[in-house]
């Protein structure tokens, strides 16, 4: 069994919506933003990650210690934060949201209560990041793996969220680790951009494994993660003003 995995798919898809250096920065760096997580809620970094990207779909409930996560993360990454709450206002004043690439969201019964809070937040926040994430590049990605397969022994079996699955022939391990980094890397770059014009300006990221099971803990172990190189991503990052 093969999985591609988006490493971090959705993170990387709100630094490019929120142009967000930070963000920016700490994906090329490979920084350990579960132990950032980790270091203010107090917990182990495996706790940690069920909090770390909480706050990108608006998410801010919790105990103390969880709370002032939630508002760290909203000061350190404050492109995406600030992008997402113009979202939000941008919905209360016209009760559509038009996202990049063109997808147009209504929420009509959006309003204001007295205490401030505004309606549907939770969902304008989360909805363009998810649907650029997992309804524009997965199944992009998919489409391509699929074209890049052809006349090959191994298939595609199945997809989940962010992740592509196959069986895989022996033979053919190498094969798969080269379609999983142009599929849902190099692939995606191009036809993102031929088919809505948009310039991806972060470096996407595919974690490929192969083993007898999927999911388990010996085929996780074999993970190998690609990233992109600079020349699809960077160009169009400095135009932005990202780096």
């Amino acid at each position: 069994m093969g999985e591609i995995d988006g490493a971090q798919l959705e993170f990387r898809v709100a630094a490019h919506l929120g142009h967000d250096k930070v963000a920016l920065g700490d994906i090329v760096s490979g920084a350990d933003i579960h132990m950032y997580t980790a270091s203010i809620i107090g917990c182990t970094r495996q706790e940690a990650k069920a909090h770390t990207f909480k706050p990108l779909y608006g998410g801010m409930s919790g105990d103390t210690k969880e709370r002032e996560y939630y508002e760290a993360f909203k000061r350190k990454y404050k492109g995406i934060a600030d992008t997402q709450d113009s979202w939000v206002h941008s919905v209360l004043r016209d009760k559509t949201l038009t996202t990049e690439w063109g997808l147009i969201y209504s929420w009509p019964d959006t309003k204001m209560s007295k205490s401030g809070y505004i309606t549907n937040t939770t969902s304008i926040y989360n909805y363009p990041v998810q649907a650029l994430a997992t309804a524009e590049i997965i199944p992009v990605a998919l489409v391509a793996a699929w074209y890049r397969m052809k006349g090959i022994q191994s298939f595609l079996v199945n997809t989940v969220h962010d992740s592509i699955i196959a069986e895989i022939h022996p033979a053919e391990v190498g094969l798969w680790h080269d379609v999983a980094r142009k599929s849902m890397i190099e692939d995606v770059y191009i036809i993102i951009n031929k088919l809505y014009g948009v310039e991806l300006t972060v470096p996407l990221g595919a974690g490929v494994c192969v083993g007898t099971h999927w999911g388990s803990d010996e085929t996780k172990a074999t993970e190998v993660v690609y990233t992109a190189p600079d020349n699809l991503w960077i160009d169009a990052a400095t135009k932005e003003n990202m780096i």
